[in-house]
């Protein structure tokens, strides 16, 4: 029998709304333009708290 083990993805979906809410912060700021650069950490922390990657 294959044993598979659980990966904990706490830490990725903190991270997750982390990045999250300063792209959110970031949009609405004067600096709106800038939140494209933060987009990426919020697609891969959330593609690694789905267990995708």
């Amino acid at each position: 029998m294959e044993e598979t083990t659980k990966k904990s993805t706490a830490k990725h979906w903190a991270l997750f709304f982390f990045w999250t809410a300063a792209m959110f912060a970031v949009m609405f700021s004067p600096y709106g333009q800038w939140f494209w650069l933060i987009l990426p950490f919020v697609c891969t922390e959330f593609a690694k708290a789905m267990d995708l990657l």
